[in-house]
């Protein structure tokens, strides 16, 4: 956004082909403020969703001027969700405590180590319902014609049930889109990308890998795919003369 900003001519338009199911509301909350910088500038901005924007994904989209969808994309998910195994039972079985300390009333809420009460559980769904709301009004702001009562349900839709719900402006691939831009006299049409610089070392790569794998698929999930990016990144240095080696086992 900032290099779009700082161009020495500002496009017209900026297109944003965007796929995601969501994640943590901070890292989306971000990413929306950035793509408002661009409206805020006066640059119009069009979202295209081919296959998915959910959750955080649509708070993402909703910042756009006008969003594209393909006719089997699916959209919505207007909701927040928190969820943490808990071990406690276990633990008690085996003879086992943590000893946790804290100052702050509710510096620590639900915890996989201890049972949690009824006390604990409703401050945890206070704060869900309070980013909730936040995420129902970003919505509202950005979607003045949606009935937000009606989508603001954690339900997902696909292309002409979003179009219905005003959720989505109009059913089109971006590859449509983009051709009929192209074909407009005097149209020019950039493509931006950028990529993260490569680490330098091995160890440097496997930090990135380790990043990016747990903050995309956290939990169990997150163990799966760090170990993946092992594999993969130790293969690479084989390759290169450095040694192979296999990760197995579980990630903890």
């Amino acid at each position: 956004v900032s290099a779009i900003l700082d161009a020495p001519v500002r496009p017209s338009e900026v297109i944003m082909r965007l796929r995601s199911p969501g994640g943590a509301v901070t890292g989306y909350g971000l990413a929306a403020a950035q793509l408002m910088r661009l409206r805020s500038a006066g640059v119009r901005l069009v979202v295209c969703v081919d296959q998915l924007a959910a959750s955080g994904g649509y708070l993402m989209a909703c910042c756009a001027d006008r969003i594209l969808c393909s006719p089997f994309g699916a959209i919505g998910s207007i909701g927040v969700i928190s969820q943490q195994p808990n071990v406690a039972e276990r633990l008690d079985r085996e003879g086992l405590r943590v000893i946790q300390t804290t100052a702050g009333q509710w510096k620590s809420t639900l915890t996989p180590f201890q049972e949690p009460t009824a006390e604990q559980i409703a401050k945890v769904e206070q704060d869900l319902g309070m980013v909730y709301k936040q995420f129902a009004d970003w919505v509202k702001a950005n979607r003045p014609g949606v009935t937000i009562e009606e989508v603001a349900t954690g339900e997902v839709w696909y292309g002409a049930h979003a179009l219905e719900r005003g959720l989505v402006d109009e059913l089109q691939t971006s590859a449509e889109y983009l051709l009929s831009r192209l074909s407009e006299p005097g149209c020019e049409v950039f493509a931006l990308s950028c990529e993260r610089p490569k680490a330098d070392s091995l160890q440097g790569a496997l930090a990135e890998a380790l990043q990016e794998a747990l903050l995309d698929a956290p939990g169990s999930a997150g163990a799966s795919a760090v170990r993946e990016a092992l594999q993969g990144l130790l293969a690479a240095e084989g390759g290169r003369g450095g040694g192979a080696g296999k990760v197995a086992g579980e990630v903890a």
